[in-house]
């Protein structure tokens, strides 16, 4: 009897908090978010649990009733695989996908809704995305360093150990004009001694090559350049 009660138990925590965990980690993929210990995000994973099996109730109904795999053992065994591990990591990517590309949250405000942004932070925010940037970063005692961040380039996501890595480091004359430095070399920077980052969506240098941002990205900062302060 022990061991039946045993069983059933981890049945169930198979059914209602393994399909919100794996929802949640490939979801985490795409977006930061502050580390809660599991017990703190239990009562999510159970929500997200729900959810999925919420979008399977009616085929898996459907399947019963018509005893399409009763009595097949592979088939249950590979419907449920679907179900419980293989459909949250489809959710996983898509609400992840959409959160990291504002979606979700672009629709909301053209709904009238005035929702939280899923990014806690404005570095995650900065540093989340793939596309390039043009950065002057300026430090605590008044010197700043201008940079070029590409798809070599690397940011922290860990809100206790920040620090930013820039491919190139460039100079700036304040024009919009910015020369390479040589040797050309990369930098690591540490967040605790950044007092604030401009970014910039469209530089000329002074080889006569422009390098520009993905069209999305030049709307989003509109021409002008931006500050994070840290």
């Amino acid at each position: 009897m022990d061991k039946i009660d045993t069983i059933q138990k981890l049945v169930m925590v198979l059914n209602f908090l393994v399909p919100g965990f794996i929802w949640y980690s490939v979801y985490s993929q795409f977006v930061s978010r502050r580390e809660k210990p599991f017990a703190d995000n239990a009562i999510l994973f159970v929500f997200l649990s729900c959810v999925n099996f919420a979008l399977w109730i009616g085929p898996l109904y459907f399947l019963a009733i018509d005893d399409i795999i009763s009595g097949h053992p592979i088939k249950t065994c590979f419907l449920w695989f679907v179900v419980l591990f293989l459909s949250p990591v489809v959710l996983g990517l898509l609400s992840g996908y959409g959160s990291s590309k504002d979606l979700y949250f672009r629709f909301l405000r053209w709904c009238g809704l005035n929702p939280k942004h899923p990014t806690p932070t404005s570095w995650d925010y900065l540093f989340s995305d793939s596309e390039s940037k043009w950065l002057i970063v300026t430090f605590k005692d008044g010197s700043n360093v201008a940079g070029y961040w590409g798809e070599n380039s690397f940011a922290s996501s860990n809100p206790l150990e920040r620090d930013v890595y820039l491919e190139t480091v460039w100079s700036a004359d304040g024009k919009g004009k910015w020369k390479e430095t040589q040797p050309n070399n990369g930098i690591l920077i540490r967040a605790d001694e950044i007092r604030a980052i401009e970014v910039w969506n469209n530089q000329e240098t002074t080889n006569g090559k422009t390098k520009q941002k993905t069209v999305k990205h030049q709307r989003r900062l509109q021409g002008r350049k931006r500050t994070t302060r840290t």
